[in-house]
Order: C-alpha cells, then structure tokens, then sequence
C-alpha cells in the first residue's frame, strides 16, 4: 500500500497559518456580528413565542442587510435552512432582529419585539447548532466539513453552540442552555462589540433571553456606554450597585446625558433612572427581587439633548436563597478510621465564617461558634477557581453560599476533602476579627500506626504543632523549559513529621492507596502509606520559600489543615498550609552533606552513582539502539518504525555549556570529597561514553591529578544505549589501583511481548556493562581479580498498573536475566560486585520479587506478590550489601517523604565473608532542589545517594605446596585458566573445551590452598 503523504512540522503550521488567517479574515469583513441566539421559542414553558437571531452593527458607519441571509444547520449537519434578510440599514451601535419562526396559536411565550426580519424558517434548536451570517442567500449546503465552512468567504460571522456542535469560532463552541428549562435561555454575546473570533470566549449563556431590534442602540460614533454590576453575582434578596459608565459624543458634544435602564427582571421599574455621579458615570443601587437563577442581562438606555442614543447592558448572575447550614455540618462526622463524604454533597448551602487563609484560587473559613463533636471539622475550604475578591481578607466574616463538593473526588483519593465550590457567592460581614484558636497536634493524635484518616476531624480548621522536623528537602522542579539550562525551582513545599516521631521509611507490600490489581493474590503485604507524614507548604498561601533539608525543626508550626492535596495517585498525606505570616529565622537547619568513611588501608571500594540524566551539549550523541522487531521512535515524535535493528534520535537534552560545566563541577565535588574518590564508580544515568569522559577529565583537573580516572560507557559505535531518553551505564576507573582486563556489554538486542500487549518491546533499556578488572596489590604481585557490573534496571513507573502487565513482567524478567548471567560468573570462581539503581526496594513492593530473584534470597510464593520471583538462579544465593545496615541507615531516596533504597551493591558471599561492607553518602536525596542550582556544593548532583562498598583486598599469595599431582593438575589447567580476563575463553569457548574450562576450574577449586576461592589467580 503506498504510504499516505507526510507533511513536515513546518509545513504543517505554515499550512495551519494560511488557513487560519484567511479563516479569520474572512468572518467580520461586512463589519455585522452574530449577538443573540435563542431556539427554544414556542416550546414549553418558553419566554418567548418564536425563535430568533440577533445582529449587531459595531462599527461607525451604516451597513446595508441588501443580499444577506442567516442560515442554521444543525450540531452535525449542513446548512440547508436560510431566511434572507428583509432590506434595510443597521446603524452604528444598533441592533438587528431577525424572527426565524412562526408562533403557534395559541402562541406560548410573549411576542418578540417588533422584528425587522421575520420567516418560518429555520427552527433551530434550543441547546446545540450552528448559525451563520452569510452574503448571500443561497443555502451552504456544499460547505460538508468545518474546514470548508470555516474557509467560505462568504460567511460574514458564524456561531457554533452548545457542547457537540461540530464546527465554531476559536478554541471551542459558545455555550448552550444546560438547565432543567433550556426554553428559557439564549446564546449572547457577552459584550455586543467585542468579537475576538472565539465563540467559548465571546458569548454566555442568560435567562431569560433579551430581544433587541433596530430601535435598540446608538450611534457608536458619537455616544457609547459600558455597564457593570457590583457585586456581579448575588442572592436574591441581597442588592447590587448597577454602573454605567458613558462616553459622550464630541461632535456635537453631548449635554444632558441620562441613563435608564430596564430593571424588571429583577423586579424593578422598565424605566429606571440612574444617578448622575458627576464623572461620567451613572448608578443606580437595587434590590434584586426574582425567582429566576443565572445570568440576568439588563438593558441599558442612554440618551442626550442632541437626540443621539446608546444602549449597553449590565450581566447580573442571580442564585435563589440557599438553607443556611453550620460548617460542622455541612462537614459532618468524621471517621478516623474510613472515609466521610459530606452529607450535603450537590447541594447549594449557605454558612458563614471568618476567612484564615487565602490562596490563588480559593480560601478557607472557620466557624467561630463550634460544635462540641470533636470529630466534626469547624473548617472549610471555599473554592473559586480564580483570586478571591477583594472582600476575602484574612480575619474577615464572610457568609458564602456556594455548593458542597468533594475534591479530589472520592474515586481518587481515599481521604477527599468537602469544599464549596460552583461559582460561590461571598458577602462580607464584618472585618478585623481574631482567629479562632488552633488545635495543637501531638504526636499521640498521628502516629505511625494510626492510619490514613486521624487528622480527618481537623480538616480545614487551624492547628498548631509545638514541633515539626523535616523528613524531605524542600521541593522542587525542573521544567523542560528549563531543562537545557538545568535550572531546578522550589515549589515552596516539603514533608515532616511531628517532632519525636521517627522518620518514615518505605515498607513491604502494595501501598492501601493503590487501585487493586485484577485478580491479585489474597497474601500480599499491604504498606500502610506512613499516615504519620504531613506535607508542609510554605508559600501557598503567600510566605516565602523554606528551604531546607531532611532534619531541620520548625518550632511553633500554625496553619491550616488541608485535604484537597490529597490524590491517591501522588501519596500525598494531609497538607499543612502555613500561614504566611510564621517565622522563618526560627527554623533549625537540617542536615548537611555526609562523606562515607574513609576505607581501610587493606580495602578497595566500589561506589554506584545515579548521576541523573547527565546530558551534554551535543545533539549527534543522541542516539539509542532499538532491537529488531521493536518499535522505535525519533525523538519526541509519536510515530512508531518497527526497528530492523538501528539507531534512532533519543530524547536527550542539550543543555548549555554552562549547565553542563555546573553539572561536571558538582558530581566531580561529590566523587572527590564525598564518596573519596572510589576505586571503580558505576555510573548510572549517564549519557554516554563522551559524557562519561567529561566527568573523568573533570575529576582529575579538580584534584591535580592527571589521568587520575578512565571512563567506559556506550560509544554509539560499538555499545549503545536502548533507552529512549538516551540515558546509559558506565564506569569510572582509578588508574593508580585498578588495572582493566576487559569491558564488554550484555542484555543487549534481547525483547520480549507483555501478555496485556502484541508487540514486542526492548527488555533492557540500559543492558548492563561488565568490568573485568585487577586491583593492584602492590609491585610484583599479581592483581585481585574482580568482576564489577553496572545495573540501571527498569523504573518503577506503570508497576501498580491495574490494566498492563509490562512493567512489572520486564522487571522480573530483567532480573532472571542477568541472575543467570551471574551465575555463569559465580560458577566459574569469579568474585562478582553488582552495582547501580536496581529500581526495586530491599523487600518485594507486592508487586514484583526482583532483589530476591536477583540475589535468589527470601523469594515469596506465589500468593505473596502480583509477579512472582524465581527462586534457585543464582547458587550459593548473592548478598545484597543493603541488608547489613542497621534498618534506619537504608535509604539511597526519598520519595514524598518516605526514606527508601533503589541502589544496591550485591555480591557473592565469598566477598562478605572476607567482611565486606557497604555505606550510603548522603548527598542528594534529603536535600532542596534548589541546591541543584549551586555549582559549589555536592548536594543535590542528582536524586539519588551513591552507595560505597567496601572489600578486604587479600594478600597476595606468593608461594604455594602441593603434592605432585596436584601440581599436575595444576600445571595441566592453568594454560586454559590464567587469561580469564573478560571471561573472553569461558564466553567464547565451544563444546568440550568450555566443558573441560568449567570442570577444571571446579577441581582446582576443590585443591586450592583456600577452598571455595580462586587463589591466587
């Protein structure tokens, strides 16, 4: 099949260009617009007997009706109705009123003003369609697409209403009459002369409709008027001050200007008199008397002594009287122990409270006269979607009428908050009030154990904490905007504990927030989600930034407690809202950057580094590998090519040269000072062997020592990377101690097919590197022989997925595979050292067994864990050096503010046997973001702390005694044993003489001077 023809971005938005500009063009070139539209004339319980459409001359100068039509077509249909207009002139400022159909007899609803057009056609309908203004009056039956309509020169203006009209102006369709009697509503043009060729934008939706013909209005030209109503919305009942504002004529100038305006929608005179205020402007303040809700349009009439005219109109939203109801109410009783949802929910309430903090786009009050219910809240959050009014200040009274909401909604979150939303109504009652007195929280009130829903009975109200110590850095983010400059922004927020509460650490099992898994085992753990977590934000409501690290105390923490933060799918405990007016001088620094100790002088180390998407500035390294058979992609592009097996663009980033010398400053200060420089560092997240070799001539500039490290990693030649993102693995190698015997790549080329997918996908992303390596031991003598691998294993991204299965089966099936590979290694005598982020905790999360499959230790059953593990691959089983720290020295991350290990050091037990040891430095994951920023100081190099093993490097053996035979034997196997370097003999040997390799080796083993070990080769 010959491919379908391919426009390049460019010339697709060149293309988009043209035909939006002359789409634009197009519409509003006889200057008419489109004003009013209502269908639902004639039907049941409608306000008036016909349908109608409204024009509107915005101009200054007169425009002829001559040859014009207006034509209907329905939400998804062509326009094949069309009433030419009857012959006249609209005058500036002046409206135009064209009746579509004929009243019934008897007719329901009241006549329509005089029309200046009026036919049986079209009938359109009340909710959704689309109307034209056309030069013409041959129906656009032909225009079949919105493209063609929005082309046709001949449309003057075109209006698409109601939520599935097929084609409109702008970003989207006008609105469309959604309430019970839609009969009762039209389309307007929010101002009659504004058109900024976007229908959602331009028009609303009022009740009840307000005809206009040609006697409404007035000459642009010469006099013209703007209104408002303040307050904008109100209850009926309550009064609102109408303004007019006027611009009088200058040519002749206007003398005796008045203003009337028709008030009897809201119960007022149809002649009503403003108020000449001196300036221009007119009022007139009334009390707004109706049974209708919603937005109310009041014509305007402005006149002068010199016979000219002028009309505007004044948009009034009106709500009927709402049950007021007491904020513990409406909040009702809350469980500590399960969810509550108000008992109000969907209703409209009125209460009242005084305002304790404000947000962007919300604020909260508190009642001042509570319950004696400790488990009703007193607070509640009122949202507005935009800034509060200028009446919402902090220690003013306010009663709100609004209606009640759960937010997040109780589907995505298992602690929702209620507030009052739906464009609520505020009307202040007094101001400069105290604040209620907050509830002080103790660390008996939210405890470890206690569960998800302990604070719930203090949602929205005001607390106090004696104490708070940080479990997190501040937040923070980096943009993509920002990402090729690398420049990291606080977001202002971190999490805490109450003081003397100890620090949250991640837990086995699946968190009790996750979306059940179909068909998951009934055994498995269930973490808990650490409830006693509590996220502080700093500058929601208006203070400055906190930064700080992991361990800074906050004393005398007051604010407001919140839910609405609280979405299953971020872990987000309780929000604390601190109230912009606390004292950041008081707060007591956290912890500062922690070296490892120093090794022994009979030890070597060996450090894991995520040094996270370490990028540089060269577009032609971004590159991946894609497997045969596996789809690829060029960079951001969304389109698949099944891979031949070949190399596509990645999506790496560019950064800048000074982002990029940043970034080689901080992890060459990490490597030296913090980790103390390594013998090997595995290096994770690295771009690729260009970068790697970047970081090593760094490293040796800062510390005066040339050639102090070499680096190997994917060149893009020879190895690759297989991740999309064009991050990769690597090594850093200290040339004084360690000598390189070979470096070669493994899990390469290698795809699987998840059982939820049809295509195959790559397995490993970031095929592991292998180090075949000798530390020195002095001169004469023959190096320790080490076999070092970098892992960068799956993210944990999609594991708790509900409805794919890829995440976790490439996990687990990442796991077996280079376990097998292990064991090859372990077989044959070698001392293997695996390092990187392994992604997976030191205990199965529920959903995979990956560190056990890896290491073949506590592997669950089956009814333990979603994937399960796979016991026996490696044997003696491997040990991963994390399971030798005391329980609270295991983290490598944090992750909203729950302590964790991703970074694994995992070796064969001959190792630990010899006494080795492993440390985490410090440096990244407790830290501010913002330290990011900060070419002098390690913190913050990346997101993950760098794990250290330490192993006893053994004395070189220099002399050995057997007995004849076994030095036969020796003799005999160690012209096949001695150049094991890169495992190149075993690797690449065939049939009997890998067979002969394997047995000998394992002979030798079994008469060497130290069973089980390798010596001294």
């Amino acid at each position: 099949m010959r491919p379908s023809l391919k426009l390049s971005p460019r010339f697709s938005y060149l293309l988009s260009a043209f035909v939006l500009f002359t789409t634009v063009s197009a519409f509003g070139q006889a200057g008419l617009l489109i004003s009013q539209i209502y269908g639902g004339g004639g039907n049941s319980n409608a306000s008036y007997s016909a349908d109608f459409v409204e024009i509107y001359n915005p101009t200054s100068s007169p425009i002829s009706t001559a040859g014009l039509s207006v034509q209907y077509a329905s939400a998804a249909g062509n326009f094949t109705q069309a009433l030419k207009l009857t012959t006249a002139t609209i005058q500036p400022g002046h409206y135009f009123l064209v009746q579509t159909t004929t009243p019934a007899a008897p007719p329901v609803g009241a006549s329509l003003p005089t029309p200046d057009t009026s036919g049986s056609s079209p009938n359109m309908s009340a909710t959704v369609g689309k109307v034209a203004l056309v030069n013409g009056t041959t129906a656009l039956s032909g225009d079949t697409t919105c493209a063609l309509i929005l082309a046709d020169a001949a449309i003057i203006d075109l209006v698409g209403y109601g939520s599935t009209a097929s084609c409109f102006k702008g970003s989207g369709p006008a609105p469309g009459p959604t309430s019970t009697n839609t009969n009762t509503q039209s389309v307007i043009r929010t101002v009659s002369s504004t058109n900024t060729n976007n229908n959602s934008a331009d028009f609303t939706v009022i009740s009840p409709p307000t005809p206009r013909n040609s006697t409404f209005g007035g000459s642009t030209g010469a006099l013209s008027a703007t209104g408002a109503a303040n307050p904008a919305s109100v209850i009926a009942g309550q009064t609102t001050t109408l303004t007019v504002t006027v611009t009088p004529a200058t040519s002749p100038v206007s003398t005796n200007i008045g203003v009337t305006g028709d008030l009897r929608l809201i119960g007022g005179s149809q002649t009503q008199a403003f108020t000449d205020n001196g300036n221009s402007t007119f009022s007139f303040t009334a009390t707004v008397t109706t049974a209708s809700s919603g937005s109310i349009a009041l014509p305007i009439t402005v006149s002068d002594a010199e016979a000219n005219s002028a009309s505007t109109s004044i948009t009034l939203t009106v709500s009927q009287p709402a049950p007021n109801v007491a904020i513990h109410d409406i909040q009702g009783v809350k469980s500590t122990t399960a969810a509550t949802i108000s008992p109000f929910v969907g209703q409209k309430v009125q209460t009242t409270g005084v305002v304790t903090s404000i947000l962007s786009n919300g604020f909260f009050i508190q009642s001042q006269s509570p319950d004696n219910n400790p488990l009703t809240p007193e607070g509640v959050e009122v949202f507005t979607s935009s800034k509060p009014p200028a009446t919402v200040a902090i220690g003013n009274i306010v009663t709100v009428t609004g209606t009640v909401a759960t937010f997040p909604a109780a589907t995505a979150s298992h602690t929702p908050a209620t507030e009052i939303s739906g464009s609520p109504i505020i009307t202040l009652v007094s101001t400069g009030n105290p604040l209620p007195a907050p509830v002080t929280l103790t660390t008996s009130m939210l405890t470890p154990s206690g569960g998800l829903y302990q604070l719930t009975p203090y949602e929205g109200m005001r607390v106090t904490v004696p104490s708070m110590t940080s479990v997190s850095g501040t937040n923070g983010s980096i943009t993509d905007a920002n990402e090729p400059n690398e420049l990291a922004t606080s977001v202002g927020y971190f999490y805490a504990v109450i003081s003397g509460t100890p620090r949250p650490f991640r837990e086995p099992g699946i968190d009790i927030r996750d979306v059940p898994i179909p068909g998951e085992p009934a055994n498995i753990a269930q973490f808990d989600d650490n409830p006693e977590r509590i996220l502080v934000d700093t500058t929601i409501a208006g203070g400055t930034s906190i930064e700080i690290s992991t361990g800074a105390v906050l004393p005398n923490v007051t604010g407001v407690l919140d839910f609405t933060f609280s979405n299953d799918s971020f872990y987000d405990p309780s929000r604390l809202i601190l109230d912009a007016t606390y004292d950041r001088t008081q707060v007591v620094p956290g912890m500062t950057v922690q070296p490892v100790p120093p090794a022994a002088a009979n030890e070597f180390t060996v450090a894991s580094f995520n040094i996270e998407r370490f990028y540089n500035t060269n577009s032609a390294d971004d590159l991946y590998y894609v497997p045969a058979g596996v789809n690829g992609f060029n960079g951001s592009s969304s389109t698949p090519i099944l891979s031949s097996g070949q190399t596509f663009i990645s999506e790496a980033v560019d950064i800048t040269q000074a982002a990029y010398t940043r970034r080689l400053q901080k992890v060459s200060l990490a490597i030296r000072n913090v980790l103390n420089t390594p013998d090997i560092v595995t290096l994770e997240e690295c771009e690729n062997q260009s970068v790697a070799n970047d970081i090593a001539n760094q490293i040796s500039t800062d510390a005066g020592i040339p050639n102090l490290y070499t680096a190997y990693s994917t060149d893009n030649s020879t190895f690759f990377s297989q991740d999309g993102t064009g991050i990769s693995v690597g090594f850093l190698v200290k040339n004084s101690t360690v000598d390189k015997l070979g470096f070669t790549q493994f899990g390469q080329n290698e795809s699987f097919t998840p059982t939820t997918s049809s295509n195959p996908i790559t397995l490993n992303d970031r095929p592991w590197l292998v180090l075949n390596a000798g530390i020195k031991r002095g001169a004469n003598a023959k190096d320790y022989p080490v076999t070092v691998i970098v892992n960068h294993m799956k993210a944990l991204t999609g594991v708790n997925s509900p409805t794919s299965t890829s995440t976790r089966q490439k996990k687990e099936l990442q796991a077996e595979d280079i376990a097998k590979y292990i064991q090859t290694l372990q077989a044959a005598g070698q001392h293997v050292i695996s390092g990187g982020d392994f992604n997976a905790f030191e205990f199965s999360d529920g959903y995979t067994d990956t560190l056990a499959t890896y290491t073949n230790t506590n592997v669950l059953p089956a009814n333990q864990v979603v994937q399960p593990g796979v016991a026996g691959l490696v044997n003696p089983p491997l040990t991963d050096l994390a399971l030798l720290l005391p329980q609270n020295q295991r983290w490598s991350y944090s992750e909203d503010g729950s302590a964790q290990i991703l970074d694994h050091i995992v070796v064969t037990p001959e190792l630990v046997a010899a006494g080795a040891h492993m440390a985490y430095a410090h440096l990244d994951a407790d830290f501010p973001l913002t330290a990011y920023n900060d070419a002098t100081t390690p913190a913050r190099t990346s997101d993950h702390d760098a794990a250290v093993g330490y192993f006893t490097l053994p004395a070189p053996v220099v002399s050995a005694t057997l007995t004849p035979p076994r030095r036969l034997l020796r003799f005999r196997c160690s012209r096949q044993l001695l150049d094991w370097a890169g495992l190149h003999l075993y690797q690449h040997r065939r049939g009997s003489d890998r067979h002969h390799w394997y047995h000998c080796h394992r002979r030798l083993r079994r008469h060497s001077e130290l069973p089980g070990n390798p010596q001294p080769w």
